[in-house]
């Protein structure tokens, strides 16, 4: 059965924040130009959306969750939390259960995709999470650069671009599974991935 639910990957570097410009006057504005976390927002309730940020992925957290604080601000986005899990050992506490129970939308921010896959894979979260993407036509789960990568059954966890094709070189490894038709890279043509997307297929 496909999932009702709404699978966003995101290739990364989205812009997460908002511009100051001088209009004709000279006075200075802020521009807002956002266009992927707004259709996030879009894809769920709108302003109205309750969204969960978890920066498992990444290695400084706390500034990458004060930018998409501050970005989903402009965007007028009226309930957006932060779900700081940094092991499994934190993945299942209850106030965490109790608030993805509560989302609308939940967004994994890049960094490494193997710290994603480490805390969530099977916890009570990872049940709730796919139960939730399964069942309800509202529910978004987005992912941005290594939270992207992290969604597909098969992942890949690492290697190096430019010898990729020498064996054993690109290291792939089970992902999450919210997709197993695909497999998902991120800054694709930025950092020359295409051979190590054509050894993982």
């Amino acid at each position: 059965m496909n999932p009702k639910g709404k699978l966003i990957p995101i290739g990364g570097n989205e812009t997460k924040r908002a511009t100051k410009e001088k209009t004709a006057s000279g006075r200075a504005s802020i521009k807002v130009k956002m266009e992927i976390l707004h259709r996030i927002l879009q894809e769920a309730k709108g302003s109205q959306t309750h969204i969960e940020i978890i920066p498992t992925a990444s290695a400084i957290p706390n500034e990458i969750s004060g930018d998409y604080l501050e970005a989903y601000k402009h965007l007028m986005a009226h309930k957006v939390g932060v779900m700081n899990i940094r092991t499994k050992l934190q993945t299942d506490k209850k106030d965490y259960l109790d608030r993805l129970k509560k989302a609308d939308a939940i967004m994994f921010t890049g960094g490494d995709q193997r710290k994603i896959v480490s805390a969530f894979a099977d916890t009570e979260f990872m049940n709730i999470l796919n139960e939730r993407y399964h069942n309800e036509p509202n529910f978004v789960i987005a992912g941005t650069s290594a939270g992207a990568m992290g969604m597909s059954e098969i992942m890949i966890a690492g290697g190096d671009s430019i010898e990729a094709m020498f064996k054993g070189t690109t290291r792939i490894q089970k992902g999450l599974g919210l997709i197993k038709t695909a497999i998902i890279v991120s800054h694709f043509v930025v950092r020359g991935r295409f051979g190590r997307l054509a050894v993982a297929v």
